[in-house]
């Protein structure tokens, strides 16, 4: 198992975050089964009941290269797969871009009832730190326009709308990493953040 990383939520709840693997298959379907209707529509675009073993099979395909993931855990509940870690809240992870080597798209995933405590920017900072460290200059992803939660984290961060489609209920940001890590120096998490981008494969 990968090691945990202790990190400080804006409230001073501490969670454990570290790099996910092929291993977390259980991880990710115990978290997939706490989203609600609303939370699952609004990460996969679509109200899926459950995940086919296909989806599992992709999204669990990480290699730390070209498919990074992390999760966040709650180190003072038990997990649901009887894992040390404790109870998985959150997942972030980017693909990077068969065409352009300097893009990746992006996506987060928060259980509910941990939704609104910082969790998805504390991935998407852990996943901006290793981005810039593999040498990725543009995140890129589709937020549903319902989605302010996420919308308001992008606008945080710096993120920029494009206009790519005609459909209003979707919309298309990107993200320039070198701005949003030149942007996190300061944070409190930083130290253990860059810690856990140290820990990707070479």
């Amino acid at each position: 198992m990968k090691a945990t990383n202790a990190v400080t939520l804006p409230d001073g709840t501490t969670v454990g975050i570290r790099l996910a693997d092929q291993a977390d298959r259980d991880a990710l379907l115990a978290g997939f089964e706490r989203l609600s209707p609303t939370s699952r529509f609004r990460r996969f675009f679509t109200g899926i009941p459950y995940l086919s073993d296909q989806m599992v099979d992709r999204l669990t395909a990480i290699d730390q290269h070209h498919h990074v993931a992390v999760g966040v855990f709650d180190p003072t509940r038990p997990s649901d797969i009887d894992r040390p870690d404790g109870l998985g809240v959150g997942v972030g992870r980017y693909i990077v871009s068969d065409r352009d080597q300097s893009r990746a798209e992006f996506a987060v995933a928060v259980i509910d009832e941990y939704q609104g405590h910082g969790i998805g920017t504390l991935l998407l900072q852990a996943l901006v730190l290793i981005a810039h460290q593999r040498g990725i200059e543009t995140f890129t992803a589709d937020v549903l326009a319902e989605n302010h939660g996420m919308i308001s984290v992008l606008h945080r961060f710096g993120a920029t709308r494009v206009h790519l489609g005609s459909d209003p209920t979707e919309l298309s940001y990107e993200l320039a990493i070198a701005d949003a890590t030149a942007a996190l120096e300061d944070h409190p998490n930083h130290p253990a953040l860059t810690e856990l981008a140290d820990q990707l494969p070479t």
